[in-house]
């Protein structure tokens, strides 16, 4: 009976709004009861149905918090960035991957590619990539019909005895857009790898690791974000904390990934000494690996709710 004064039942409709009444209460016991967050822990029978909806919501609600669950590889934004490059050219530029590689924050593309305008133009013209459609070529014989089209039109209206004023901008609107879209995804086919249809695993490695991770800085990116994150101005502690827990994540996410990699080419050179295989097979046995795969990154002892 005594016990029973002590444990209090509740029921929510689904998990996020179980995490969110959790941390209601959690704000309520540090604001009001005087709780510190590291004297409470949260305990879970399945930790990792709720890992990411916990660090959703605990972040939103400025709750510090120590989480014993590891990261799960496959939803790292930094190793679907770099997929989303493996993606855009085995898949022979596809518009979606196109789009992903090139509005993600991960990759410094040398060129200046208006991708909004790229994305646009292309979904206007009904240009969805990839194989089936031809790759690289339909997409370059896609956007010189349309050019030509447009200049033809335009010609027709400026020798018109009356001539539609808004109809003849809205033209050449259209084709200095056009344009734009056409010598941008040139430089888009230009800046990403030329794949051998067969390459070794040594070739696939050095594919990822000089020609993608190297090439397009991505290691940079995270130096870059570090330091711009040590000289910003930060609301509250754990504010600060939740930035630097990102960029950890992507740092140690990144090294997991280069381990991954070096294993499969290992396993691979060992059975089948001498041997390549499609760009395809490659990504898909690494996809396979990292899907499976955690990483983890140094526990902060003390700090925060403990979740488990």
């Amino acid at each position: 009976e005594a016990l029973g004064e002590m444990i209090s039942l509740f029921e929510s409709d689904s998990l996020i709004e179980e995490v969110r009444n959790i941390a209601s209460y959690v704000k309520y016991l540090i604001a009001e009861e005087n709780y510190k967050p590291s004297q409470i822990c949260i305990c879970t029978r399945k930790i990792e149905k709720y890992s990411e909806i916990f660090r959703e919501v605990f972040r939103q609600y400025r709750i510090p918090m120590n989480l014993s669950d590891r990261f799960a590889l496959a939803q790292s934004p930094l190793i679907n960035a770099i997929f989303s490059i493996l993606n855009t050219i085995s898949e022979e530029y596809k518009i979606e991957d196109v789009h992903k590689t090139l509005s993600s924050n991960y990759i410094s593309m040398e060129s200046d590619i208006d991708v909004t305008n790229l994305y646009e133009i292309a979904r206007m013209n009904r240009i969805s990539g990839g194989k089936r459609q031809g790759g690289k070529t339909y997409w370059l014989r896609a956007f010189e019909q349309r050019m030509q089209l447009l200049k033809n039109q335009i010609r027709d209206l400026e020798r018109g005895v009356a001539q539609d004023a808004m109809q003849l901008f809205d033209k050449k609107t259209e084709l200095n857009n056009t344009q734009k879209a056409y010598e941008d995804i040139k430089k888009v086919f230009k800046e990403l790898p030329q794949i051998a249809r067969s390459q070794s695993p040594s070739d696939f490695s050095r594919l990822l690791k000089a020609e993608i991770i190297k090439k397009f800085k991505i290691r940079e990116k995270i130096i870059e974000s570090y330091l711009a994150a040590k000289e910003e101005q930060y609301n509250n502690l754990v504010e600060k904390n939740y930035v630097f827990e990102d960029l950890e994540r992507d740092s140690r996410a990144l090294a997991e990934l280069l381990k991954l990699l070096d294993e499969l080419v290992f396993i691979l050179e060992e059975r089948y000494p001498k041997q390549s295989f499609p760009l395809d097979e490659y990504i898909n046995k690494l996809k396979n690996t990292v899907i499976g795969a955690k990483y983890q990154i140094s526990e902060k002892q003390g700090y925060g709710v403990e979740v488990t």
